[in-house]
């Protein structure tokens, strides 16, 4: 069973952050990737997919994305930043390896692995992302669903479903991108099922990153920072009730939620091109049965943008972390319980879940080092 110094589990870009940190400090970790490429995370993600941060506040520690990328780098840009930033510090990673479990070892951590013996080591970082398992509602009768279904990490591009009848079920970040991708690849239908209507916020208030205002108002006090959040959209994005989406039933600042950050959406929304549905209650042969009473509808294609699980209660052999849904019951980025157990990029954050990692990098790379 190999041994390490300190381990990463997880090779996106929360993982690097990490590995990087530690680098920056004079600390070797090995980082555990499932992936066989770095980067392919985002590389095999939708085609158009941006990031909806910037590119000032979204680069790991210590080595920034070149400035010759666009304020919203594409996810290949990303990607290809990734495999620079491995480059940069010469990190040290072992791919195609999936970890299966977490456990304490005597004064070390064991890792087990689907394709070795596992590894030993007395610090162990957790850095498999909230994104790990995708997640599809346990309904009834989808089998008997005679159109196409999907879930959002299938989908390429809106091209396949061209005279298509579309129904996005979930209107997150994703969800949201992917109706207005649709809409411009000539979709004949799209609607979009809302279970909870999100916090919906423009990319750019007037042409300044709205990533950048809301880290500003991250200073206001309490209450105050939902209640300027929700007039900047409501100044640019106006009342959007008419067109049928309900009043948000979560707020970013209060609930430490990451909002719909709008890149055309509302725009198709206002044009009648995207149509707002109640939450789905069951499938039928030909299309979708409501939670309200609206009418049966048939659809060619259903795309599940119903989000993601992070797993962590199936690899986590270890009391007091998370709960039976997989939530991280301690904070990232800090010390816990459990001597050499820590996390990083598994906790929302308004600020932005790349920001918020290079963050937690720094301070975990920190503290290992005073400990060394």
């Amino acid at each position: 069973m190999p041994k390490a110094a300190i381990i990463i589990v997880g090779g996106g870009a929360a993982g690097l952050a990490a590995a990087g940190a530690l680098k920056h400090h004079g600390l070797n970790a090995v980082i555990l990737d499932r992936d066989s490429k770095t980067g392919n995370i985002w590389r095999n993600r939708y085609d158009r997919l941006h990031l909806h941060t910037i590119r000032g506040l979204s680069h790991m520690p210590y080595y920034r994305m070149p400035s010759d990328y666009p304020r919203y780098p594409s996810k290949d840009q990303f990607a290809d930043y990734m495999q620079k930033y491995v480059d940069h510090f010469n990190l040290n990673i072992e791919h195609s390896v999936e970890v299966t479990k977490i456990h304490k070892q005597d004064d070390s951590w064991a890792i087990d692995t689907k394709s070795s013996d596992g590894w030993t080591a007395p610090i162990v970082i957790v850095a498999t992302g909230l994104n790990s398992i995708p997640y599809i509602p346990n309904w009834a009768y989808r089998d008997h669903y005679s159109g196409q279904f999907l879930h959002s990490t299938e989908y390429t591009t809106g091209k396949e479903f061209a005279d298509k009848r579309v129904l996005v079920i979930g209107c997150g970040n994703s969800g949201a991108e992917i109706c207005v991708d649709l809409v411009e690849n000539g979709a004949s239908q799209v609607a979009c099922s809302i279970r909870t209507f999100p916090s919906i916020v423009p990319r750019d208030f007037f042409g300044l990153p709205i990533h950048a205002l809301g880290v500003g108002l991250s200073l206001l006090p309490g209450g105050l920072k939902d209640k300027v959040a929700g007039l900047m959209s409501r100044i640019q994005l106006g009342n959007l009730t008419k067109y049928g989406m309900k009043s948000p039933q979560w707020f970013i600042f209060k609930d430490g939620r990451i909002p719909m950050i709008d890149v055309g959406f509302v725009k198709y929304l206002k044009k009648g091109m995207i149509e707002i549905r109640p939450d789905i209650k069951d499938f039928g042969e030909t299309g979708v049965t409501y939670q309200d009473d609206h009418h049966p509808e048939s659809f060619d294609v259903v795309i599940a943008a119903t989000g993601f699980r992070s797993g962590l209660q199936q690899i986590l052999d270890v009391s007091g972390i998370v709960d039976e849904d997989g939530n991280l019951l301690v904070p990232c980025g800090e010390p816990n319980q459990h001597q050499g157990l820590w996390f990083i990029g598994l906790s929302n954050s308004p600020a932005g879940i790349l920001m918020a990692a290079r963050m937690q990098a720094r301070k975990i790379a920190k503290a290992i080092a005073r400990q060394q």
